[in-house]
C-alpha cells in the first residue's frame, strides 16, 4: 500500500472512529441519566441508533467527496504535467536523456526535427 493511500484511508477512517466513538460514549451517558423505564431506553437506543446511521453517513459523504475532489485536482495537474512533457519531446532537437533518482539512464531517446523541405516527421527510438 503506499503512502498516498494510507493517508487518504487515515483522513477518512480517523474521523470517522472520533466522532462513532464521541457518539457512543455521549449517547450511552446521556441515555443512562434519564430516568426511563426499560422500554423507554429500548426505544430511544433505536432512536439514537438510527441518528448515527445518519450523522455517520453524512460524515462520510463529506469525508469521501473531499477526498475525491483532491484526487480529481491531482489527476488534472498530472494530465497537464504530461501535455507539457509530450511537447516538450514533440518539439526537442536535441538527445533527451531520462534518468531515475539522477543516476541510472531508464532512455535514451533521439528527436529530429521535422524538416520542412522534406515533410519528414518527428522520430523517436529507445534503448
Amino acid at each position: 500500500m503506499n503512502k498516498a493511500f494510507a493517508r487518504m484511508t487515515l483522513r477518512i477512517i480517523l474521523p470517522y472512529a472520533i466522532v462513532a466513538g464521541l457518539w457512543i460514549f455521549a449517547s450511552d451517558k446521556l441515555l443512562a441519566h434519564l430516568d426511563l423505564d426499560a422500554q423507554s431506553i429500548a426505544l430511544w437506543s433505536i432512536y439514537k441508533g438510527w441518528a448515527f446511521v445518519f450523522v455517520t453517513a453524512c460524515l462520510l459523504t463529506f469525508l469521501l467527496r473531499t477526498e475525491l475532489a483532491v484526487h480529481m485536482h491531482n489527476q488534472a495537474a498530472l494530465r497537464e504535467s504530461e501535455i507539457k512533457y509530450h511537447a516538450l519531446f514533440d518539439t526537442a532537437s536535441d538527445a533527451i536523456l531520462l534518468m531515475s533518482n539522477g543516476r541510472i539512464p531508464v532512455s535514451l531517446t533521439w528527436v529530429r526535427r521535422q524538416m520542412p523541405t522534406t515533410g519528414s516527421r518527428v522520430r523517436r527510438s529507445s534503448i
